[in-house]
């Protein structure tokens, strides 16, 4: 994995040296946090990348705020007359494989895939948790309120709907710097909100004292203070729906 994908907010805790961050600890990494200050951005320009990288792994710079995604992938796909989540990225992956992979290399080790099977084999390794969804035809906020449960309440998570695979670990990593405590994070193109979204964990909190008859996932976000991130390419704003869908983003036919 390159150094140039890791960040302040990416640096994990070794449990092997039973390092316990104390007081003041984690007022320096409050700050940091809330003034978002990416360390490894200041790093980067003092030591080379080869050094950085091994820095990276010192435990006392082990900090932990950890990341989810969901990755919703239960729609029935009736006019692609395949699952999405089956759809080719290239020659080598599948949107679930590249969607998979990119978030991996942006450090989000918690991957949480919602849809009809209860598994399916990846063309990547990686360890995902899979949630059947069983009754597709409740829409996306189901899928939602199916995954919540096993997110951690103290972690952000991110929103990805499968028919958007060209969420990138740049795009990614750059959320994650610029999450900011109780806001949700949108990219823009051209002023316009893009995918995927990062939801603080206050919202999670708030979503599962919830029963799915008060579910509102639209009302939830509107709830929410917003930051905003400007983003230079176009396929943030990408919904493959169709088979006409797929060829004007791939410029090439789905089927012969």
């Amino acid at each position: 994995m390159k150094a140039d994908v890791y960040s302040f907010s990416h640096i994990k805790c070794c449990k092997s040296f039973n390092f316990v961050p104390n007081k003041w600890n984690n007022e320096v990494f409050s700050f940091f946090l809330a003034q978002e200050i990416v360390l490894s951005r200041i790093i980067k320009q003092v030591f080379p990348p080869d050094l950085l990288f091994s820095l990276l792994y010192i435990p006392y710079f082990w900090f932990v705020l950890d990341f989810s995604v969901i990755i919703l992938a239960a729609g029935n796909s009736q006019r692609m007359r395949r699952s999405k989540i089956l759809l080719p990225f290239d020659n080598q992956l599948r949107f679930i494989d590249q969607l998979v992979q990119q978030y991996l290399l942006a450090g989000v080790q918690h991957i949480y895939v919602v849809s009809q099977v209860e598994s399916l084999p990846l063309s990547v390794e990686a360890h995902v948790n899979w949630i059947q969804n069983k009754h597709p035809e409740k829409g996306r906020a189901w899928s939602i309120y199916l995954a919540l449960p096993f997110i951690s309440s103290k972690a952000p998570v991110f929103i990805q709907n499968i028919d958007n695979p060209f969420s990138d670990h740049k795009l990614i990593s750059r959320m994650m710097d610029s999450y900011k405590p109780d806001h949700i994070v949108f990219p823009l193109y051209d002023e316009k909100k893009g995918h995927p979204l990062l939801l603080p964990s206050s919202w999670i909190c708030k979503m599962l004292q919830m029963d799915f008859k008060t579910f509102d996932f639209r009302e939830g976000l509107a709830n929410f203070p917003c930051k905003y991130l400007p983003w230079k390419d176009k396929k943030i704003r990408a919904n493959i729906n169709t088979v006409e869908d797929y060829q004007h983003w791939f410029h090439q036919p789905l089927y012969p």
